[in-house]
């Protein structure tokens, strides 16, 4: 019999588990040219079996949704202290 290899569906939380930790260590550059919300999709995607260029499915879109909201938050709040340090340098400089 021949199985065919068929995309998964379902993300499960063993596949969030291996993902939160890649989106952590990510540098804000590269946060600011991929949004953290695709790379979890995109990563995601590729565990599961998908083709790069395939939409992503239903669940794929919410888990990376719900995966990226704190990672948002976080680089909201260092962008934020980031710009009050520049901006107190210029008004020593």
């Amino acid at each position: 019999m021949n199985k065919a290899n068929t995309p998964r569906e379902i993300v499960t939380v063993d596949d969030r588990r291996k993902v939160i930790p890649l989106a952590n260590a990510r540098p804000m550059r590269a946060a600011a040219r991929i949004s953290h919300e695709l790379f979890i999709q995109n990563t995601l995607k590729s565990m599961l079996g998908w083709p790069e260029r395939a939409r992503a499915p239903a669940s794929v879109v919410v888990a990376g949704r719900e995966m990226s909201a704190p990672l948002r938050k976080r680089d909201l709040e260092i962008g934020r202290k980031m710009a009050l340090v520049e901006e107190a340098a210029k008004v020593q400089a």
